[in-house]
């Protein structure tokens, strides 16, 4: 077992990169989502830009891109690769995210 200190609270979700497992993204409820080599749990980046805690979040089957949803009722799509971030507002509160190539080119 290996133990990441990884946020400062309660860890909503975590997901392995679907394409060669080469990283790993957690969301929390520290308004934060953290990508990490899986290779050594080693911090890549970190995404943050969300007001509220970060219920989900999901990656593109290619892995280019992660989704993150969060209670400030916004959904946030970052680049694996850059420093981008898309954000769409919505009037309803996500608790489960499941990101596809559609939405990414709507975002």
């Amino acid at each position: 077992m290996y133990i990441i200190p990884a946020h400062s609270n309660l860890i909503s979700q975590f997901k392995f990169e679907p394409q060669e497992g080469c990283y790993l993204v957690t969301a929390s409820y520290d308004m934060m989502a953290k990508v990490w080599s899986s290779r050594d749990f080693k911090p890549v980046k970190t995404l943050s830009g969300h007001e509220a805690k970060v219920t989900s979040l999901d990656i593109v089957a290619d892995g280019q891109y992660i989704a993150t949803v969060a209670h400030d009722r916004t959904i946030k799509l970052w680049s694996s690769n850059h420093e981008k971030e898309k954000a769409m507002e919505v009037d309803w509160v996500f608790f489960y995210c499941v990101i596809s190539r559609y939405l990414c080119t709507l975002l």
